[in-house]
């Protein structure tokens, strides 16, 4: 109960498509059709993702349902995308919601408006790792996306780790990291502004 796995539908493992916006909403519609056969979860961003007509249009015409994630940039984003019905499923991400309270009050529209929610990252480290996986565990999320820190020379953040396709949740208060203060002071200025 306390370890949570990552890359996954919180029901099993799953197959998805991230068009990550390649395709216009006519393309969108007719792909997503033939890729129906694959009893997809999801389709991430069929469209580009300052088009919400032609999101919510795709969203209409498919059965699998549509994930928002690079129309997602605000938390004004994610009331227009609920209110217009122009996706089933939201990509929320602490970074581009404004952290943690951000992404709260994100999937609180979601769930109020009947949208699900994955909750993602984009490679920020070990920190953000630990809060993206602790508010996807909070809010329920229905998917959950973690990189950790791969790809980075060097991450400050130690203690929270992925393992084996899984998440460890610490008994403790926090999100069960600690920051390595000094490989903080050389990238930058450490603390707070003279």
């Amino acid at each position: 109960a306390n370890r949570v796995s990552y890359f996954f539908n919180l029901n099993g493992p799953s197959l998805a498509v991230d068009a990550n916006m390649a395709w216009t909403p006519r393309d969108a519609v007719a792909r997503i059709a033939r890729l129906a056969r694959y009893d997809l979860a999801y389709v991430e961003q069929p469209v580009a993702g300052d088009d919400l007509d032609g999101l919510r249009h795709v969203t209409r015409h498919s059965d699998v349902p549509i994930m928002a994630d690079e129309s997602v940039l605000s938390l004004g984003d994610v009331v227009r995308i609920v209110r217009d019905r122009a996706a089933d499923l939201l990509h929320l991400k602490l970074i581009k919601l404004g952290g943690i309270a951000g992404l709260w009050r994100a999937a609180a529209v979601a769930e109020a408006g009947g949208v699900g929610v994955m909750v993602g990252q984009t490679n920020e480290g070990g920190l953000a790792t630990a809060a993206a996986a602790h508010c996807a565990k909070a809010v329920k999320a229905a998917h959950l996306e973690l990189y950790g820190a791969e790809g980075l020379t060097e991450d400050p953040a130690r203690g929270f780790a992925l393992r084996d396709g899984c998440a460890t949740f610490p008994e403790t208060p926090g999100l069960g990291i600690t920051l390595d203060v000094g490989a903080l002071a050389r990238v930058g200025v450490v603390g707070s502004p003279a």
